[in-house]
Order: structure tokens, then C-alpha cells, then sequence
């Protein structure tokens, strides 16, 4: 998949906190997705205004893994969202 350089999440989305996960609801489709704590911090990284090396880069910070792992984790999350409609990307 061709990754695009800065993701935002698309604004329709309701989220729902809890302590360690989040529930995502698309009220125009009524398609929902749990997302964990890596995919909390991800979420809320992609606003438009960060890179994706950028939301690499604190995923190594944050949990303390290689750069490998931190892709491999973000490219799945993000592959996931794209495809749910749940993110578009800045242009």
C-alpha cells in the first residue's frame, strides 16, 4: 500500500474513550471499529499536520520498540482505517 504522507481522521467519526481502548463509530454508515492504545495515540496523531515519520517516530518514543515494529504497527493501523473510511489523507 502507497502511504501517503499525512493522515487525518475523517471528522464524522464519533469516538468513545476508555481507559485502554476506544470505540470509533462512522454514523453514515453505522460501521464501528475497537481500536487499542497504539491505536489511540495514532488516532489522535493524525490531524494533518503529521507526517507519517512523524507518527512513526513518537510510536518509538511512546512504547520504547524498534522503528520496524513502530511501521510495521502504524501501516496496519492505518491500512485498517483507510479502508473502514475512518481517515483521509491532507493535500
Amino acid at each position: 500500500m502507497k502511504q501517503k504522507a499525512y493522515p487525518v481522521r475523517n471528522p464524522d467519526i464519533v469516538m468513545r474513550s476508555e481507559p485502554k481502548e476506544a470505540l470509533l463509530f462512522n454514523p453514515a454508515d453505522g460501521n464501528m471499529l475497537c481500536i487499542n492504545e497504539t491505536g489511540i495515540l495514532i488516532w489522535g496523531l493524525c490531524d494533518g499536520d503529521n507526517a507519517t515519520d512523524d507518527i512513526v517516530r513518537k510510536l518509538t518514543e511512546v512504547y520504547d520498540v524498534s522503528g520496524d515494529k513502530a511501521r510495521e504497527d502504524y501501516d496496519s493501523f492505518i491500512k485498517e482505517m483507510d479502508e473502514a473510511g475512518f481517515i483521509g489523507y491532507k493535500t
